[in-house]
């Protein structure tokens, strides 16, 4: 797949600058017990120029450790190739953009936001807002972006 291959050069490249567009704190599970980090997630860009790269997701836990997913257009395929690392150290994020019932329509392409499905009177969900079983915790989206 072509966005895989540009992850992997991006990440070789220490001239990169990542512009944070949102951070807030996210709800994971760890061997089973609960856990919060910090997030971040924006824009990509490198060089003097600030050419644009793509977008990434960041997770920082307290003791510095933090997980990195990029994608050249997808802030959703950037959250799944950190999970993926994250999960293989068994931490299991818990976030709307992970959901299987969430969704993007062709304005919230490419902007971090996507809707739930069943859901949709509650407005975009953003993909790292917290949820739990059927319902979903609104804290991190504000009125004026839904």
């Amino acid at each position: 797949m072509g966005g895989a291959c540009i992850n992997r050069h991006m990440r070789k490249r220490s001239w990169l600058k990542y512009e944070v567009h949102r951070a807030g704190t996210c709800d994971a599970i760890w061997n089973g017990h609960p856990w919060k980090g910090r997030y971040e997630a924006g824009c990509v860009y490198s060089g003097k120029t600030e050419v644009y790269e793509g977008v990434f997701v960041k997770i920082l836990s307290e003791d510095g450790r933090e997980w990195l997913g990029t994608d050249r257009w997808c802030f959703v395929d950037a959250l799944r190739e950190m999970f993926a690392k994250m999960n293989a150290e068994g931490l299991q994020l818990v976030c709307a953009g992970l959901d299987e019932r969430f969704y993007t329509t062709g304005l919230s392409d490419g902007t971090g936001f996507g809707y739930l499905a069943g859901l949709e009177d509650e407005g975009a969900f953003h993909i790292l807002d917290p949820i739990s079983g059927q319902s979903a915790t609104r804290e991190s989206v504000s009125r004026s972006n839904r």
